[in-house]
């Protein structure tokens, strides 16, 4: 039964979270598949979907990524506890985090092509301990403001997240999980990299701000 336990939660959350709600409503509200946009970089997610059509119906998309994640890792994270003991929920909730991922960036549903996973991320880090998520958000918000590029702000606020979660008394394998959480992050934006270091990455305003790199193709700040 405890192995059961670890694959049942991977394939709830894979296919769970592969349910893309960036895709979603971009079909339901404007009848057109976000992944598609001319307007946008082609990721169905939180950033890509506020470029696309405003921030109104983007706020949805972040409170629906978040959200299933949330109710996926509370679950797994009590079963486990359950099932394993009560020092497990940690355990549970960042492995289904990390399969929760995977499902939202490779979704069976969409021929393996979602987002990035970066909202999932975030949620997990919050609920395997909040201190470290806090950290993180604060982190990411100070360097948003001053960069300006959601991709880099995702990047180091995650990997600074996984980085103090040891310091904060998480035990070894949740934390090696979450670690695991953040390098996935980083891979998916690897594209995003790449524009960093040439110098052609499209920056990120929550108002609407003329960017002089509008001509850039760049597969940006995809990060949710």
């Amino acid at each position: 039964m405890k192995i059961a336990i670890f694959i049942i939660a991977a394939l709830s959350a894979y296919l769970i979270s592969g349910l893309n709600p960036a895709i979603i409503l971009s079909s339901l509200i404007y009848h057109e598949d976000i992944r598609k946009n001319p307007n946008g970089s082609g990721n169905p997610g939180f950033t890509n979907f506020k470029r696309c059509y405003g921030l109104k119906w983007a706020w949805l998309v972040m409170l629906l990524d978040i959200s299933k994640a949330i109710v996926l890792e509370l679950i797994f994270g009590w079963l486990f506890t359950i099932f394993l003991g009560e020092n497990q929920r940690l355990l549970g909730i960042a492995w289904t985090g990390l399969f929760a991922m995977i499902g939202h960036a490779y979704p069976c549903w969409y021929k393996f092509k979602g987002g990035k996973a970066f909202l999932v991320c975030v949620t997990t880090l919050f609920l395997i301990n909040w201190k470290a998520g806090l950290f993180a958000f604060i982190l990411l918000s100070v360097l948003l403001l001053i960069t300006h590029y959601m991709s880099l702000s995702t990047i180091v606020s995650m990997i600074a997240g996984a980085i103090v979660l040891p310091f904060l008394g998480v035990t070894i394998f949740p934390s090696i999980l979450f670690a695991l959480c953040a390098a996935f992050t980083t891979f998916r934006h690897k594209e995003n990299i790449k524009h960093l270091a040439s110098g052609d990455e499209r920056k990120f305003y929550f108002l609407k701000h003329k960017d002089k790199k509008t001509t850039s193709t760049s597969d940006e700040e995809q990060s949710k």
